[in-house]
């Protein structure tokens, strides 16, 4: 495995990783406006929002995140 493959799978887990926690997030702001939890923190809705949309990003667009740390050599 080539550095490059290992920063690839490095980036696709911080995207995973951030897609669970928006996830959480936004179960949690569900749970409040069903009326489940009692008390809500600020800003919980737009942090889930916020962290899922890094981790699509993230996963998506892992291939241009290498490209760009790792650019082709041109001889």
């Amino acid at each position: 495995m080539q550095p490059r493959d290992a920063f690839g799978i490095i980036v696709r887990t911080l995207g995973l990783v951030c897609l669970l926690y928006g996830g959480h997030e936004l179960l949690t702001w569900f749970a409040f406006e069903a009326g489940w939890r009692g008390t809500l923190e600020h800003g919980v809705k737009m942090r889930g929002l916020f962290y899922s949309a890094i981790g699509i990003t993230a996963i998506r667009a892992a291939d241009a995140v290498v490209w760009f740390a790792y650019p082709a050599r041109r001889r």
